[in-house]
């Protein structure tokens, strides 16, 4: 009976091939479905133009800061100046600046630096005493009502007719 229990078959390490098999289908299973539904990104064009609009919004942003300082400053000093609540068709004192910034033009009128916040309207205002009469002052530079005044340019303010 001893001889039953004991065999003599060399049981030494088997590779089980079934289990390998099914080891190398699941990889190639998860592999093949990463690809398939990991985000393949953003072309490189559309990565480089997007990476340009946000240093332009960037750069815009930080002028507009830095108008916005400056208006801020403009405030504290002069006790109100123009603002950078809009100048609409409120009515405003014209500031030591801005006289001095008004020099006579051989008979054609005064000019005017444009300051932050300006309008036609209140600049009209400013001068005229009545905001309607911002069309005289766009007649004279050439400009239309709807023309954006930049800070530092300066206008024509012809007499009143």
């Amino acid at each position: 009976m001893d001889d039953d229990y004991q065999m003599e078959d060399d049981y030494g390490p088997r590779v089980l091939w079934g289990r390998v098999v099914l080891f190398v289908i699941a990889a190639l299973l998860f592999l093949f479905l990463g690809r398939c539904t990991a985000g393949g990104g953003v072309p490189s064009a559309q990565f480089a133009s997007e990476q340009a609009r946000v240093a332009a919004l960037a750069s815009e942003n930080a002028a507009l800061q830095q108008q916005l300082d400056v208006a801020e400053a403009r405030q504290a000093e002069g006790g109100g100046g123009s603002g950078g609540g809009g100048g609409g068709g409120q009515s405003r004192e014209p500031t030591e600046d801005a006289e001095a910034t008004e020099e006579p033009v051989e008979q054609e009128g005064l000019t005017y630096t444009i300051q932050l916040g300006d309008t036609l309207a209140g600049i009209a205002e400013e001068f005229y005493g009545d905001a309607t009469q911002y069309e005289i002052i766009a007649e004279a530079n050439d400009i239309d009502s709807s023309t954006p005044l930049r800070e530092g340019d300066e206008l024509i303010i012809p007499p009143e007719q």
